[in-house]
């Protein structure tokens, strides 16, 4: 029996997924691969993404030739990176090129758009790469869940390598806090769509088991400022354009509206701001105070050199470069402006095109009245577009979802652009 590449490729993009979330971190990985595979090293997980896009683009060339712009996306991004390594090796001679690698593997994982939309083509659908990222999330919101519980009780960690040590946590306000990753959020508007769009009555109870434990971990577990407002966002966006027929959308629509009521009049939308402006009193490097004084550090080091900016400098050899004088600021607390000091004006490249990228068919879903069947590319246009100004999503943290992404736009954009109707690739 003849194997599809289609199927080995799913399967590998399967595994891509488990190494991103490290495999839950409830059991120690070997040393050897956790030095190429950890939130922040994704070195495996690239060489495996290369390893696949090489393979379509040489050999499989025609089944994709239809995704003209991701194409030229990926090639513009492998030379991007490329200049961007060689441009760093030249500038900092005392930056071995292991670590130089390592900061820029993460800006190369969207080329896993390629095998995705393969994959696609192939197959006729990714249903079953969706499906297995619903059990990935679901998993990882038990996993946070009984983690939490578990330290609110007797104060044990059982989660290994997260935090770096074995056995070791970050605390605030003597709770534990757990990162959702990118799939853990854009889930979470994943499943809240599915029980209110007109277009899908199956699986309710999964997905509405799915949406309580999902926003449970975000805002309680999770809790980044961020996080909560996107995924409100999102969740508004959904809200506002499921439900074709007339009683969902007054349904819909009622319940957006007493959201948006208790929120203010709760007072939770006063307190949100309050934390933004006024910052955290016991921990100031989350501070809304520093984050501006990053912003404005990043920028001006952006207009000393706006071609390359920082390149690709790592916090071992010029800790003072990377995190400013007083070793305060970080690139994954300002979101894009930390990417535009890091890459200069390749950022437009890097970042800026697959964000635009989201827009443009999200405009073009509005424009046809498509929001019911495609809440989720819209949700997730808000999401990415919104969390820009505090999270960069190309940050080894957040890249793999970032690029699954810009990989779905593709499929989406094609379906729009080939009118079949109501899409096969989502269940």
């Amino acid at each position: 029996m003849q194997i599809r590449i289609s199927r080995i490729f799913n399967a590998i993009c399967c595994l891509i997924l488990l190494l991103d979330f490290n495999f839950f971190y409830i059991f120690k990985l070997p040393s050897w691969l956790f030095a190429i595979n950890s939130k922040s090293n994704k070195f495996l997980i690239v060489i495996l993404i290369l390893l696949m896009a090489l393979c379509v683009l040489f050999f499989r060339q025609k089944s994709v030739a239809q995704y003209k712009y991701l194409i030229r996306y990926s090639l513009i991004l492998f030379l991007v990176v490329f200049f961007l390594c060689f441009y760093t090796s030249i500038r900092y001679d005392a930056q071995g090129i292991n670590s130089t690698i390592r900061i820029a593997n993460a800006y190369l994982i969207p080329l896993i758009g390629i095998p995705i939309v393969y994959i696609y083509e192939k197959e006729g659908s990714i249903n079953s790469l969706i499906r297995f990222i619903e059990y990935l999330t679901f998993f990882w919101y038990a996993i946070a869940v009984l983690q939490f519980v578990v330290y609110s009780l007797s104060g044990k960690v059982f989660l290994y390598d997260f935090f770096g040590n074995e056995g070791t946590v970050a605390l605030r306000n003597n709770t534990i806090r757990l990162t959702m990753f990118t799939f853990g959020n854009i889930f979470v508007l994943y499943h809240f769509g599915k029980i209110v769009s007109s277009n899908y009555s199956t699986h309710k109870s999964w997905h509405l088991l799915n949406f309580i434990m999902g926003l449970f971990c975000v805002f309680f577990i999770q809790k980044t400022r961020m996080f909560y407002l996107v995924d409100v966002l999102g969740l508004i966006v959904i809200l506002y354009f499921s439900g074709n027929r007339k009683r969902s959308k007054i349904r819909n629509m009622l319940f957006l509206f007493l959201t948006i009521g208790y929120l203010i009049f709760s007072g939770t939308i006063q307190e949100f701001f309050n934390s933004i402006f006024y910052g955290n009193e016991v921990y100031r490097f989350n501070s809304t105070e520093v984050r501006l004084d990053a912003v404005a550090y990043y920028i001006g080091y952006f207009f000393k050199n706006p071609v390359f900016g920082m390149g690709l400098v790592s916090d071992g050899k010029y800790p003072i470069i990377v995190h400013g004088p007083f070793l305060e600021y970080y690139f994954s607390d300002v979101g894009f402006v930390g990417v535009l000091a890091q890459t200069g004006l390749f950022s437009l490249f890097i970042y800026i095109m697959p964000i635009f990228r989201m827009v443009y068919v999200a405009i073009k879903i509005v424009h046809r009245r498509m929001g019911d069947s495609y809440f989720f590319q819209l949700a997730m246009t808000v999401f990415f577009l919104a969390g820009s100004v505090s999270i960069p999503f190309t940050h080894p943290a957040y890249a793999v979802g970032f690029a699954f992404a810009i990989a779905y736009t593709e499929i989406i954009n094609k379906q729009i652009r080939d009118s079949d109707g109501l899409y096969n690739y989502i269940r």
